[in-house]
């Protein structure tokens, strides 16, 4: 399991760093979740690295901080999957209003948990 997780990490660090080198991206993935079937797939993928994260926390270094990361991840699953997509896009739309580099600030929150992520099984 822990290379499940070591998985999940890796995801999530790879793409908050292509967020990072391409900021015209979060343009682009905004666009994609404006379609209600879209939004669906992001939901499964936050559910599933939700289990995984609740599965495996124990094999981790950080079993509790783990544990909480993956309850996380379904409690936004669920979060996403009851906005409806338009709402989303519209606060999504504030967020990009900002400038580049603030952008980037935000993406080094995720970035940093998905660190701690791969980190913690190895």
């Amino acid at each position: 399991m822990t290379f499940v997780i070591l998985l999940v990490g890796i995801f999530i660090v790879g793409t908050c760093l292509a967020f990072m080198m391409f900021p015209g991206l979060v343009d682009d993935l905004i666009d994609w979740l404006g379609r209600q079937r879209n939004l669906y797939l992001v939901v499964l993928l936050r559910l599933a690295f939700g289990i995984v994260l609740l599965l495996g926390a124990a094999d981790t270094r950080f079993p509790t901080a783990i544990w909480w990361l993956g309850a996380l991840f379904i409690a936004a699953g669920i979060l996403l999957a009851v906005l409806p997509a338009d709402r989303i896009k519209r606060i999504s739309e504030v967020f990009l209003r900002r400038s580049v580099a603030v952008i980037r600030c935000w993406v080094l929150l995720p970035l940093a948990l998905g660190v701690f992520i791969i980190a913690s099984v190895l």
